[in-house]
């Protein structure tokens, strides 16, 4: 049997290369209560710009403020070719969350989310981590903190 040495402190052998110029957490508070932040039912914003070549590890909302009439918003990708927003997996990253009550908000089921059916799917062009109003009730009440823990691998 063959002697092995491995320098773990190395990105060669066994070691696990990583940069941390490569990981991102990205963090937007947005007050919907302010006219021009206010989402009505199927409108949709844009929070973060992913690369592409990107892994989105973890996602989620923190509500500070709840807007009650609120239970069913969509964090989703969405990307942009040629000037044109296209809905790429609108509930991708959160399906069916509220904003009816205060505190952290995920959805470990979605598709990309790290715990769900697609684990670690990666972005596969330049794109917009997004939330959308699925819910009847425009959101014109909520402080929201979107957060988002992201990898480069290209």
């Amino acid at each position: 049997m063959a002697d092995w040495t491995v320098d773990k402190t190395s990105d060669q052998g066994f070691a696990l290369p990583w940069s941390a110029e490569r990981v991102a957490v990205m963090r937007r508070t947005i007050d919907f209560s302010v006219a021009a932040n206010n989402l009505v039912q199927n409108g949709v914003m844009p929070i973060f710009k992913l690369p592409a070549d990107c892994i989105v590890l973890a996602c989620g909302i923190k509500v500070t403020t709840a807007d009650a009439q609120v239970s069913d918003v969509d964090l989703g990708l969405y990307t942009e070719a040629s000037d044109t927003i296209t809905a790429v997996d609108i509930d991708g990253y959160g399906d069916g969350l509220t904003l009816a009550a205060t505190g952290y908000v995920n959805d470990p089921d979605a598709v990309f989310n790290s715990l769900g059916t697609s684990a670690f799917a990666v972005v596969a062009a330049d794109s917009y981590f997004t939330i959308k109003n699925i819910d009847a009730d425009t959101i014109n009440g909520a402080v929201v903190e979107f957060y988002a823990v992201v990898v480069d691998i290209s």
